[in-house]
């Protein structure tokens, strides 16, 4: 029976700590609002980390990121460009 309690107690006191952490403002603006692009090239998997690939998924995402030219920031995928530190090396 005292384990029975012990969870019931342990659920109010978790139903309780969650309807209060709900009352807080964890986040707020900084700063005017601005206009994002979020752009995925749906690259697939197979083909993304062949050389002979890497200059059609750059050509990809530089036309996502002209369609998005209206926007202040242009985000990526972290793979977007799977071969950077090599093709950087060896193109500049």
């Amino acid at each position: 029976m005292a384990a029975g309690n012990a969870a019931t107690a342990g659920l109010a006191l978790l139903w309780g700590v969650s309807a209060l952490a709900g009352r807080v403002d964890w986040t707020g603006p900084a700063g005017p609002p601005f206009k994002a692009s979020l752009l995925q090239g749906n690259v697939e998997q197979r083909l993304k980390w062949r050389a002979e690939e890497l200059r059609p998924t750059l050509e990809l995402y530089v036309t996502l990121t002209d369609r998005g030219a209206r926007q202040q920031a242009d985000h990526l995928p972290e793979t977007a460009v799977p071969r950077w530190r090599t093709w950087w090396t060896t193109s500049c």
